[in-house]
């Protein structure tokens, strides 16, 4: 168990996240914000908020090119994964 995970991705703009009590699997809590490239500035704002699906609550809010998400007790996000796999590689020169 990690107690807390702090990264940068780069896709497409920049994402900033915090992983809180992290297993292999699951989170109590996990936020996100990023910066995208695309998109506009004036965009009508969007507002998701979840409950079940691998999670007890989930939040996502856009603004435009703006972005930020949070997790509570829920799956790690499924890309995590993914990433750290790249990453590995990169330094390993693969």
């Amino acid at each position: 168990m990690k107690l807390i995970q702090f990264g940068i991705r780069e896709d497409y703009g920049k994402e900033y996240y915090m992983m809180i009590l992290t297993t292999k699997n699951y989170s109590l809590l996990q936020m996100s914000f990023d910066v995208g490239e695309y998109g506009n500035w004036i965009e009508f704002p969007y507002l998701q908020i979840t409950i079940g699906n691998g999670r007890l609550f989930s939040f996502l809010l856009s603004i435009g090119k703006l972005g930020f998400t949070f997790d509570i007790a829920g799956r790690n996000w499924s890309d995590e994964l993914f990433y750290a796999l790249r990453d590995y590689m990169e330094l390993k020169g693969d």
